[in-house]
């Protein structure tokens, strides 16, 4: 496999999947294109070490459509071409019909599908003039119904039947269009359990200020800020939590209330290490939390961004010259024990 030659632009090429993927095409000889709001200097350093033959860093947020839409435009005046296009980037939240927002369905959909669409479609003259290809990069969620993650599945959804629907364009003049759909791997379950905890860190972040009076009256009372606090955090954001489930769950909020009295903790970061707790997911709970996952895949574990990258790679090569339309579950299996 050689992409010596070839031009690739990795969208949220920053961490994760993204970075491994850019990594792996300069392993085989690509020049690279590599995207995100977040920093890349680690990430360019990366791909030259790995035998990139050039890397150019675009730093785009992809709410923002003015810097979607310049994205390719910034390849193709640096390399004149553009060979394989990787969307990648994209962005989680968590909840069901009754828990998601408007607001999180337009950040969902404008970085999931939008920005897709829009590069993709900006992308396209150049891929038929180079006979490219384009890689999607979907999840299990595109395919089945996972709970909790209602938007996310939803936009996933979305890149699949577009996958579709462009390879059928496209095939006629030369360009094939794929997708991958990964299950969990060890980054995305971090990132999914810090998405899990964005709107109730968010909502904290917003009512903990009309809720101080409160706080300081409990403390005349004879309750610390800390009990205070616990307390109030599980009546918000745990409705269904009884007084017995709020008194069998306190030791994992001992242990916050024990590391904010070792590290002197901020309010905000007390806030943060309560909320955390609340769900069992402070250190060794997220390594116990990621164990867990392993009996969701018949293979016995998470899988690693370099296996995802590989299936990328494949899709985007000439072994797979003869695909287009395709949807390439990698997975551990995990699609088997679903109902």
């Amino acid at each position: 496999m050689s992409f010596s030659g070839n031009v690739v632009l990795v969208t949220g090429a920053a961490s994760g999947i993204g970075r491994e993927t850019a990594k792996h095409f300069a392993k085989h000889g690509a020049a690279l294109a590599i995207v995100d709001k977040d920093e890349l200097n680690l990430a360019e350093t990366e791909c030259r070490d790995k035998g990139a033959i050039d890397v150019l860093q675009i730093r785009a947020d992809f709410r923002n459509q003015p810097q979607v839409e310049s994205v390719v435009d910034k390849v193709v005046a640096k390399y004149n071409r553009l060979d394989i296009l990787i969307n990648n980037a994209a962005e989680w939240r968590l909840g069901h019909l009754q828990t998601s927002s408007v607001e999180d369905f337009d950040l969902l959909f404008t970085v999931n599908v939008k920005a897709m669409f829009i590069l993709t479609q900006k992308a396209i003259p150049h891929l038929v003039a180079s006979k490219g290809n384009i890689v999607n990069v979907s999840s299990l969620a595109g395919l089945y119904p996972l709970d909790g993650i209602l938007l996310y599945s939803m936009t996933k959804a979305a890149v699949d039947q577009f996958t579709k629907l462009v390879a059928r364009e496209y095939a006629p003049k030369g360009v094939r269009v794929n997708c991958v759909h990964p299950s969990f791997t060890r980054t995305n379950i971090t990132r999914y359990l810090l998405a899990c905890n964005y709107r109730r860190l968010k909502y904290m972040m917003g009512w903990v200020s009309n809720e101080l009076h409160v706080l300081f009256r409990s403390t005349r009372a004879g309750f610390s800020y800390v009990d205070y606090l616990v307390n109030w955090l599980y009546v918000r954001f745990t409705s269904t939590t009884t007084l017995e489930q709020l008194f069998r769950r306190n030791y994992l909020v001992f242990r916050s209330m024990i590391r904010v009295k070792l590290h002197r903790l901020t309010l905000t970061e007390l806030i943060v290490n309560i909320d955390l707790a609340s769900t069992g997911l402070l250190g060794e709970d997220l390594e116990k939390f990621q164990e867990s996952m392993v009996d969701a895949h018949p293979i016995g574990r998470l899988g690693t961004t370099e296996e995802i990258s590989k299936a990328i790679l494949f899709l985007a090569s000439d072994d797979s010259s003869w695909t287009t339309g395709s949807n390439l579950v990698v997975d551990g299996g995990r699609a088997l024990t679903m109902k």
